[in-house]
């Protein structure tokens, strides 16, 4: 354990396949307890965003579509009762694994299954991926939004260290918990079928259990934007999203993917928050563009950047070397 003076806390946490235990942040307490290769984060005492594992196998989740381990979200549920479709109930299975990010068939995976949390913010170390220097990292809201929606919101970020632009598909892959029961209930379209032009959608299961999920994948106008997998769009009785970004890093430089994704137990309330999702102004609104700089939301090329409004940045904070007030490193073997 060292000690240093800082203004936040963070944890150095083991991802790796021999971890035994979990991290939970519940309001503003810290506490961990026993889970095996996964980390629990906990945005308010009612509501766990999910578990955060270095060994999900994508190809489980996309019928092969990944076929490699990767780093991603195993699942997202609620802690607590609250009123659903279904009535008072406790929400869960919002995934059956999801956010894993591979270019060229390999996906992402951190170098030595430790990563930072910082607050409520998980940062990975870089990883070479087709000869990019690739780093993850997952922001959680720890608030909810007006219409109860928690968020989590991801920023991957892709710098290119040699003389040359280098052209990739960064893919996403996800695999709804809701199954062969999956409907979409709204989208920025206004219909009820996921478009390569929506900029957001809501998904659920019909049979009302599971937690009702939201996505927010490029603004419009966007330098970049993603194309569906045609055979992994997520519909009626198809559970599986998968989503393509073309990318092409200068020499040099660092371009940057954002994707959100949103929770919450009414179908009306999620549908009513998914359009601040759908642009880069509407989220700083919100206070989900906290941590970003305004020189880093101007590398993000799914979404186009607002007016020029000074913002501090954590996207590097822990592996810059940034001031903290308690660092302690758990390798959870």
């Amino acid at each position: 354990m060292t000690t240093k003076k800082t203004s936040f806390e963070s944890l150095r946490l083991n991802l790796g396949a021999t971890a035994m235990g979990a991290f939970m942040l519940a309001g503003a307490g810290i506490a961990s307890r026993a889970q095996a290769a996964a980390v629990n984060i906990t945005a308010t005492n009612a509501f766990i965003v999910g578990q955060i594992s270095d060994q999900f196998d994508a190809s489980s989740s996309t019928s092969g579509v990944l076929g490699a381990l990767g780093f991603g979200m195993t699942e997202a549920s609620y802690t607590a009762a609250v009123s659903t479709e279904a009535g008072v109930a406790t929400p869960s299975d919002a995934y059956d694994g999801c956010h894993v990010l591979s270019i060229a068939g390999t996906a992402y995976k951190d170098p030595d299954g430790i990563v930072d949390y910082t607050g409520t913010t998980l940062t990975t170390d870089p990883a070479t991926l087709s000869g990019l220097n690739v780093q993850r990292q997952f922001y959680f809201h720890p608030t909810a939004l007006a219409n109860d929606t928690y968020a989590l919101r991801m920023v991957d970020s892709f710098t290119n260290p040699t003389a040359a632009p280098i052209s990739v598909t960064a893919t996403y892959d996800c695999n709804l918990g809701s199954d062969s029961n999956t409907a979409i209930h709204a989208s920025s379209s206004g219909n009820t079928a996921v478009e390569n032009a929506d900029t957001w959608f809501v998904s659920y299961q019909t049979i009302p259990s599971d937690v009702v999920n939201s996505f927010g994948r490029f603004q419009t106008g966007a330098a970049v934007t993603p194309l569906l997998d045609v055979a992994h769009t997520p519909a009626t009785g198809n559970d599986d999203f998968v989503d393509g970004y073309p990318i092409t890093v200068p020499a040099g430089k660092t371009v940057r993917i954002m994707r959100l994704a949103g929770f919450n137990h009414r179908l009306a309330k999620s549908a009513t928050d998914a359009p601040i999702f759908g642009s880069l102004a509407s989220l700083a609104t919100n206070g989900l563009m906290v941590g970003v700089s305004l020189a880093q939301q101007k590398e993000i090329v799914n979404y186009n950047p607002p007016a020029p409004v000074g913002a501090p940045s954590n996207l590097d904070a822990t592996k810059a070397g940034a001031e903290t007030v308690f660092v302690r490193d758990l390798p959870l073997k």
